[in-house]
C-alpha cells in the first residue's frame, strides 16, 4: 500500500481557480451537493508551495504513517496560508475509511490519473451525477464500493479514453487543517497559530 502526505490549497464557498468559484464549478459538473472540494486535482487542489510530499510503502500502515506526519505538522503553519494536509492511501484493497491516522478525518475516495495530475472525478463529474452515484460534501465518494464503481462506469462509458483511467485513493484531512476552512484565493485570510 502506497501512502502520501500533501499539502493541497482549498477550494472552497470564497475560492476562485482561473475565474471559476466553487459555483460555477457545481454548476458546470452537475455535483450540487459539493461545499468544499477536496481532491487531488492538480487545478483546483494544486499542491501548496513550501510543503512537501512524502511518499512511502507501507508495511507497518500506522507506524509509518504517524512518523512521516510528524514531520509535516509543524510545516503546516510555517505556509502562512491555510491549506488541507492530506495522507492519503493509493489503490487500498479493502474499506479503510474507518482506520485513519488520529487527528485526521476521513473524507472520502477520489479516483486520480496521476500521469494526467487531475482528478476523474472532477473531469466527469457529470456523468457521476447522471447516473446517480451520491459524492459527498467533499466531491469523494463515500465508500470502496462505490469507488469501484464508479471505476468501471468510466471504463464502460470511456472505453481507452486516457482521461477517464484512473486510482482509487482514500484521503484523510488533518483535523487540525480543517479547522483554518479559509480559501487560499482569500488575501486576508491569517492562518492562526494553535
Amino acid at each position: 500500500m502506497k501512502i502520501v502526505i500533501t499539502g493541497r490549497e482549498k477550494f472552497g464557498p470564497s475560492g476562485c481557480r482561473g475565474g471559476l468559484s466553487l459555483e460555477d464549478f457545481r454548476s458546470w459538473s452537475g455535483l450540487l451537493q459539493v461545499e468544499e472540494l477536496t481532491s487531488l486535482d492538480s487545478f483546483y487542489n494544486p499542491s501548496v508551495e513550501g510543503i512537501g510530499e512524502k511518499s512511502f510503502e507501507g508495511g507497518d500502515f500506522f507506524g509509518g504513517l504517524a512518523k512521516a506526519l510528524s514531520e509535516f505538522i509543524e510545516q503546516e503553519f510555517a505556509v502562512g496560508q491555510p491549506f488541507n494536509l492530506l495522507a492519503t492511501v493509493e489503490e487500498p484493497k479493502e474499506e479503510i475509511k474507518d482506520k485513519g491516522p488520529e487527528e485526521f478525518e476521513f473524507l472520502g475516495y477520489d479516483v486520480v490519473n496521476q500521469q494526467l495530475g487531475h482528478s476523474v472525478l472532477v473531469h466527469l463529474g457529470w456523468l457521476i451525477a447522471e447516473a446517480g452515484t451520491n459524492v459527498n460534501a467533499y466531491g469523494l465518494l463515500p465508500d470502496l464500493a462505490t469507488a469501484t464503481q464508479a471505476v468501471n462506469d468510466f471504463k464502460d462509458h470511456f472505453p481507452g479514453m486516457e482521461t477517464a483511467e484512473g486510482v482509487i485513493v482514500g484521503i484523510w484531512r488533518s483535523v487540525r487543517s480543517a479547522d483554518s476552512h479559509v480559501d487560499v484565493g482569500d488575501a486576508d485570510a491569517v492562518l492562526a497559530t494553535k
